[in-house]
């Protein structure tokens, strides 16, 4: 017995699309610093930016961060797997575009290291949403490298960024009034979609990406009915989490969630035909557009999200990479 699966067939691929749109109206520019003592001067990062741009188109154009020191993970792992599928789907499959700004202001976490650096960048032609370019320095001997790529959901409204100069600790600081550590925030949102209920840390009820994981794993469910069984899993990724201030005493937070969904057949008889980016990513060959699972498939993706971290009161996920595959088991 023969049963086709969905191009995609999981749930968080799909749920991230349905939370997307067109933004409308504008996100507040960060407030400003004390530019007599400045963490970075301007053209420094703008030049920093330049050239990461040109490092990811040059990478994109050769399908290899071989040479992209100024991509690090989880952003470098999650392109290399998007390179694979490119490898395996050809024309079908098409690179999430990422546009970076270097006239974009950035949004210092403070002078402590790790030191983030975040920049809220415009809708364009290429990227229908505001985006949030997410930047790493994890010492003063080392480099910043771009590690997110991040599409803020449409009306989000977060207030104003606060960006630490050289006199500031920010967030990293004895004096952090945050009601959560930004760690413990990433952490207990993967539980809340393993789980499906709220645990020590509240989330905002309105989340679009809970509801949706929820609605497409049943409809996978249900599309593959008695001949098998699929299930997911989620974890916070081990990529450090990035985090700036926000005006009203709150935080941004930016950290990797990896979900593991998994298709196992539970009768014997039934094969199950796969095509999309789970073929591509297993043929490594466009002219093979399916794929049949023997017994089971467990399927890795990677996403960054994107949290408002309040004072006081319920987190709220205000956007999301799309996921992309960096992993995947097969057992024949």
């Amino acid at each position: 017995m023969r049963k086709a699966l969905p191009a995609l067939g999981v749930a968080f691929v799909m749920a991230l699309g349905a939370c997307s749109g067109t933004s409308t109206g504008s996100l507040p520019q960060p407030k400003p610093v004390n530019s007599a003592a400045p963490l970075m001067e301007t053209k420094a990062f703008a030049d920093t930016v330049s050239a990461t741009a040109k490092e990811l188109a040059n990478a994109d154009k050769a399908g290899s961060m071989a040479d992209a020191t100024a991509i690090a993970n989880p952003l470098r792992a999650q392109r290399v797997g998007e390179y694979r599928l490119k490898k395996g789907m050809g024309d079908k499959y098409t690179l999430d575009p990422i546009v970076l700004d270097p006239k974009s202001v950035p949004v210092y976490s403070g002078r402590l290291f790790p030191r983030s650096i975040m920049q809220i960048t415009a809708p364009t032609d290429q990227e229908k949403l505001f985006t949030l370019s997410v930047w790493s320095a994890p010492s003063a001997r080392e480099p910043i490298t771009l590690v997110a790529d991040v599409e803020l959901f449409p009306g989000v409204n977060i207030g104003a960024l606060v960006s630490a100069d050289s006199t500031k600790d920010g967030y990293l600081g004895k004096d952090s009034t945050l009601a959560y550590k930004p760690a413990d925030v990433v952490a207990a949102y993967a539980k809340y979609l393993q789980d499906r209920k709220a645990g020590n840390i509240a989330f905002a009820a309105d989340d679009q990406l809970y509801l949706k994981t929820d609605e497409q794993l049943k409809a996978l469910s249900n599309s593959i009915k008695d001949l098998g069984k699929a299930s997911a899993t989620y974890a916070p990724g081990d990529s450090p989490v990035q985090v700036v201030s926000m005006e009203d005493g709150g935080a941004l937070v930016v950290g990797e969630i990896r979900n593991t969904t998994t298709l196992e057949k539970t009768k014997v008889d039934a094969t199950f035909t796969v095509g999309g980016e789970l073929a591509g990513w297993v043929n490594q060959d466009p002219a093979k557009p399916s794929f049949e699972i023997g017994k089971s498939m467990a399927t890795t993706y990677s996403s960054q999200v994107a949290f408002y971290l309040p004072p006081k009161g319920k987190v709220q996920v205000i956007g999301a990479s799309a996921p992309s595959i960096v992993d995947m088991k097969v057992t024949k």
